[in-house]
């Protein structure tokens, strides 16, 4: 039950759900132990709730991330194929004589 408090926490902090999978998985596997249910069964449902919930998940993490390229570009990709600052000449430590 910890371990699917703290994966709650955290994907509620983090927001990509990538934590929410297996915040699932040890929810169900905590209430099997609580029924009184084996290790080794629990441990089994966590593996294949995490692994349903993936599944389950996934095309949607993939339409969303397929394809997708930012509508503005920034940084060095924003000054991409336009023309430089010729404002100054010569190197940037010289500095102009004033006559």
């Amino acid at each position: 039950m910890i371990a699917a408090c703290v994966l709650g926490v955290g994907e509620m902090h983090q927001g990509g759900f990538y934590l929410a999978p297996f915040a699932a998985g040890a929810a169900l596997a905590a209430v099997l132990a609580l029924l009184g249910v084996g290790v080794a069964l629990s441990a089994v449902v966590f593996i294949v709730g995490v692994g349903d919930r993936v599944r389950h998940a996934a095309p949607g993490w993939r339409s969303a991330t397929v394809g997708c390229r930012p509508s503005i570009r920034t940084g060095a990709a924003a000054l991409v194929g336009r023309p430089g600052d010729r404002r100054s000449s010569g190197s940037p430590t010289r500095r102009a004589s004033v006559a």
